[in-house]
């Protein structure tokens, strides 16, 4: 028997609880030790130390591994193979007695069976450095939970339809972060086609301002994404960073029509199904669309954007979502009573997924 049919085994168990994403070693570093299986919920972290034998030696480390642990994980475990484990009873006790005094949780491997028994619930972390719990969280969440502010998809379309015609023009293959926005707002020029369901007032000053700071948020989403690229890095000014365009950019501007530069026009069929293909695989989407279907086959056909975003905050901890929702809206994954900005009291469901 192999330790990493157990990492399996022990994954599975907490997907099954709820648990995304969960990472088998040696992805995830925690003060230089890698656990075995490493998963997140909302604002859990939950990191467990799988060890084949039991005996003295492999129970002293397994423990001392998890104990480091609890220094980057809310919860820390020791996992122990079923039949090595019932030819033990001697050392059971011990485990369990140095197990509950540390905080820490037992899992007991079942391979025959393929079940995993909770022997023992982990505790809080009574050592939780929170410096090193927000480097697990990035490590196991990586760029997936993306903020997508400010911007709409036709936007990031654009940004790359028009990056991909300029650096064929100039047979380049990067420009930087302010060439690209003096490009946009000359391709572009109409405020009104940047200040689509935009706040600002209407005065010529903070229109003004309003623009640029859409066009700048709408190049770090489509940079967020991967759809751009920041090809070199200039330490003294962000600006000056070289950009270029993905492999992924370019499928989409080579997928989108030319665009309008009077107003962003609505996403093409391909342009859009590209889009929804490539947006869906990141945890934020699934999460909207997971509690939406859950709503869904609850019986109500709508729910009050305020009461999605305290469900995801209560479910997956504060993040940024009614950006992502007002983005993903123009995608027609949601749909909304009314074609307008939506507010505190608006109500949204889900569209093309019912």
């Amino acid at each position: 028997m192999d330790e990493k049919e157990l990492y399996d085994l022990v994954k599975g168990l907490l997907e099954k609880e709820g648990f995304y994403p969960v990472k088998k070693e040696p992805s995830i570093v925690i003060k230089g030790y890698r656990p075995d299986v490493t998963g997140v919920k909302g604002k859990e972290v939950r990191s467990v130390e799988v060890k084949l034998n039991f005996d003295e030696r492999s129970v002293m480390s397994a423990i001392s591994q998890a104990k480091v642990y609890q220094l980057g994980s809310t919860h820390a475990y020791v996992a122990f193979e079923r039949h090595n484990w019932d030819s033990r009873r001697d050392l059971q006790d011990f485990v369990k007695k140095q197990c509950e005094d540390s905080r820490l949780g037992v899992y007991i491997v079942d391979v025959a069976n393929s079940h995993v028994d909770t022997l023992l619930k982990a505790k809080l972390s009574a050592h939780i450095d929170l410096d090193e719990y927000d480097r697990v969280c990035e490590q196991l969440e990586g760029k997936e939970w993306v903020n997508l502010r400010y911007t709409l998809p036709e936007y990031v379309r654009d940004i790359c339809v028009t990056l991909f015609e300029n650096l064929f023009e100039k047979r380049t293959t990067t420009i930087t972060r302010e060439q690209l926005f003096e490009e946009l707002k000359k391709r572009f020029p109409i405020p009104d086609y940047w200040l689509v369901d935009s706040r600002s007032p209407q005065r010529k000053f903070y229109q003004s301002k309003a623009v640029a700071n859409r066009i700048r948020n709408s190049i770090d989403v489509a940079i967020e994404l991967g759809f751009l690229e920041v090809i070199e890095v200039d330490e003294q000014e962000r600006e000056n960073d070289r950009i270029g365009l993905s492999y992924t950019g370019m499928l989409l501007s080579k997928l989108s029509s030319k665009p309008n530069v009077l107003k962003p026009s609505p996403l093409d069929s391909r342009s859009k199904s590209f889009l929804i293909g490539y947006l869906v695989k990141y945890p934020i989407v699934q999460s909207i669309i997971s509690i939406l279907q859950e709503h869904y086959r609850a019986g109500n056909a709508w729910m009050y954007v305020s009461q999605l975003v305290e469900k995801l905050e209560s479910k997956y901890g504060k993040r940024e979502y009614s950006e992502a929702i007002h983005f993903l809206k123009y995608l027609d994954i949601f749909f909304f009573p009314t074609d307008r900005r939506f507010g505190e009291g608006d109500k949204i469901a889900l569209g093309w997924l019912i």
